[in-house]
């Protein structure tokens, strides 16, 4: 476009066999002339239902935002914002060569509840210097922190309106929304004690490659090999100790842990994979997006925001106990006659490819949220009695008179007390 800085619009072309079910959100606008084929990644979107889904809409018009038209213009370009059906929103802008509104077939909105509330981050392109009579700026949009177990994705579109300065009060910009597929296997009760422990299926959480950093493959080559990582994470119950009490009386027994992370391998293993166990993650991390990166000829990669449910990185009360180890005193009651184990959740992660091969180290975590307890089962009753028979005899002989049975009584104890001291 003629101004005073360049830019150029790109529209995603879906019409390829792999991508003949899918719609763009919005073209593309950049600050530059260079081909962006191979080097810029955006987002199209299709229905997971082809017959009745209701992700996806056409847009019922366009509203123009801009246009070049004049006497000294060498092509008119306009640019127009859809307006999406009651209960879906636009996701992004399109241009158009002359005046015409762009065809309702060239652009989805989206279902709201799809979406998650974005902002406007920095600025691609204006039209000063296009001697055009309406002023228009074009800014990228950038994702808000992801709640728990969510995923929040720009699209590669961008924010438009009728000023240079940055837009503030009535901007709306969105960003899709996904959930991230989680597969809990969740433990058995504790083992009884001196019991042994079972093989356990882990707890999956499945990532898509652009949530992921992998030094090892190209981007292009993380789309292609491994579209999906697994971060896997291996629960076993660590024993702490044994309350084994003979005595005829209740008796309290204490024990000393370690909870939090074993090591500090969180660290290494965040700096290598991008993913940040116990809080969120996103892109482009502070300090890592600069003039000098947006001039490069890198693949640029998604903007996005990410976090792990709650549940998977053990941040349900608090993540004090990522990245360092303390100590921890159990106390139990364990009344007369009775036998109890303690336990503590001891959690591996471990991050695989699609061909299983694994990204990072092997991360290990101590949950002291939480004791379990189990105990052997009660003795079952005893009784006293003689065992006798009667034979026949040439005169009757006098029965051995035999005790009344006697049965040894079972009192139920207290609930065991499952104290946890800090």
């Amino acid at each position: 476009m003629a101004a005073t800085y360049p830019g150029c619009f790109w529209r995603p072309n879906t019409t390829s066999d792999t991508l003949n079910s899918y719609s763009s959100l919005g073209d593309v606008l950049v600050g530059h002339y260079r081909n962006i084929n191979d080097l810029k990644i955006v987002a199209v979107v299709s229905e997971v239902d082809k017959v009745n889904g209701t992700a996806l809409r056409a847009p019922i018009d366009f509203q123009q935002v801009w246009k070049n038209a004049g006497k000294k213009v060498r092509a008119e370009i306009s640019i127009w914002r859809p307006r999406p059906p009651e209960g879906y929103v636009a996701m992004g802008m399109v241009f158009s060569v002359g005046n015409e509104k762009p065809s309702l077939n060239s652009v989805r909105c989206v279902r709201e509840d799809l979406v998650s509330h974005a902002y406007i981050g920095s600025p691609i392109w204006n039209d000063k210097g296009s001697r055009s009579q309406m002023d228009f700026s074009a800014w990228d949009i950038q994702t808000a922190e992801a709640e728990p177990g969510e995923a929040c994705i720009a699209t590669g579109t961008f924010f438009g309106h009728d000023s240079y300065s940055k837009p503030t009060f009535g901007a709306s910009p969105r960003a899709l929304r996904m959930d991230l597929a989680y597969l809990e296997n969740p433990l058995p009760a504790p083992p009884e004690p001196f019991g042994t422990m079972a093989e356990h299926p882990p707890q999956i959480c499945e990532l898509p490659w652009f949530l992921v950093k992998d030094n090892s493959l190209s981007i292009l080559e993380q789309l292609k090999d491994s579209p999906i990582y697994r971060l896997e994470r291996s629960d076993r119950y660590l024993e702490i100790g044994i309350g084994n009490n003979t005595t005829a009386e209740g008796k309290t027994f204490k024990w000393n842990a370690t909870k939090g992370e074993v090591g500090d391998h969180s660290i290494g293993f965040s700096h290598l994979t991008r993913i940040n166990i116990f809080s969120d993650w996103s892109w482009p991390l502070e300090g890592e997006l600069g003039l000098e990166w947006i001039w490069s000829t890198a693949i640029q990669p998604v903007f996005f925001s990410a976090r792990l449910n709650d549940a998977v990185n053990h941040t349900t009360q608090s993540a004090k106990g990522w990245g360092t180890s303390s100590s921890l005193e159990v106390a139990a009651y364990v009344p007369a006659n009775q036998t109890i184990a303690a336990y503590l959740i001891h959690s591996e992660y471990r991050l695989l490819r699609k061909d299983g091969t694994q990204l990072g180290p092997t991360v290990s975590y101590v949950n002291g949220d939480t004791v379990y307890f189990s105990e052997l089962p009660a003795p079952a009753p005893a009784t006293n009695q003689v065992e006798y028979m009667l034979e026949p005899a040439q005169e009757p002989a006098a029965i051995e008179e035999v005790p009344a049975e006697t049965t040894l009584e079972i009192t139920p104890h207290d609930v065991i007390d499952n104290a946890l001291v800090p």
